[in-house]
C-alpha cells in the first residue's frame, strides 16, 4: 500500500523503450493502466506509444570474408588485365528495405588521370552505368586542375543545320553545367556534327 502521491510518481517513472532494429510495422502501442484500493479498480487508462520509424543507412562491405574490415584491397600489375575492385564476397545489407536507388564508385587518387579508367564488364538489365572521367584531384597546390574533354557527337545531323550561334550557346552551357559538377574543374565541351 501507499499514498496516492507515492503512486503517482511510481508510474510517471515508467518508460518504454523498443530495442528492435526493425520494429513491427504496427506503429502504435498501447499501454493500459489501472489502480486499485485493494477492493474496487479504476476505470481503464491508456497510453499510446506512436512508433516513428527511422531509415536507417544501408551497409556495405567490399570483402566480407574478412571481419576485421569492411575495405578491400588488391593488386594490379602494371600492363595487366584489369583487376575487380570489390571481394567475391561483397555485401550490401539495408534492414529497412532491399531496393536501393544507386550506387557511386569514385577514384579519388588518380595521379595518371589520363589513363585510369573504372569501368564494369557486367550489369544486371534493370540498372544503369554512368561513367564521368574525373579530373586530376592529386595536384599540389597553385599547379591548377587539367581540363576535361566532353565530346558531344549528333549522329547522322548535317553541319547546316546547327548555326554558329546555337553551337555557342550550347557549349557555354554545358561548360556551366559540367563545370559546377566536377567542382569548379575546367571543362572543355567540342560540339562535333556528323555530316553523314
Amino acid at each position: 500500500p501507499g499514498t496516492t502521491d507515492e503512486f503517482s510518481a511510481a508510474l510517471q517513472a515508467v518508460s518504454y523503450v523498443n530495442a528492435a532494429d526493425l520494429p513491427s510495422n504496427i506503429t502504435f502501442r498501447l499501454i493500459d493502466v489501472v489502480v486499485s484500493d485493494g477492493i474496487f479498480n479504476s476505470s481503464l487508462a491508456q497510453s499510446t506509444i506512436n512508433i516513428i520509424m527511422v531509415n536507417d543507412a544501408p551497409i556495405i562491405d567490399l570483402n566480407a570474408d574478412d571481419e576485421t574490415t569492411s575495405d578491400y584491397a588488391v593488386e594490379f600489375t602494371e600492363g595487366g588485365a584489369p583487376v575487380n575492385v570489390t571481394h567475391a564476397s561483397l555485401d550490401i545489407y539495408d534492414e529497412d528495405n532491399p531496393i536501393l536507388q544507386n550506387a557511386t564508385v569514385l577514384l579519388v587518387s588518380a595521379p595518371d588521370y589520363e589513363d585510369e579508367i573504372l569501368d564494369i564488364t557486367s550489369l544486371p538489365a534493370d540498372l544503369t552505368f554512368t561513367y564521368v572521367h574525373v579530373v586530376n584531384q592529386d595536384r599540389g597546390f597553385g599547379e591548377g586542375k587539367a581540363s576535361s574533354i566532353g565530346v558531344f557527337e549528333f549522329n547522322g545531323v548535317q553541319s547546316s543545320l546547327f548555326g554558329q550561334d546555337q553551337v555557342e550557346i550550347f557549349q557555354n552551357t554545358s561548360v556551366d553545367l559540367l563545370s559546377a559538377a566536377l567542382g569548379g574543374a575546367s571543362v572543355t565541351v567540342l560540339v562535333q556534327n556528323q555530316t553523314t
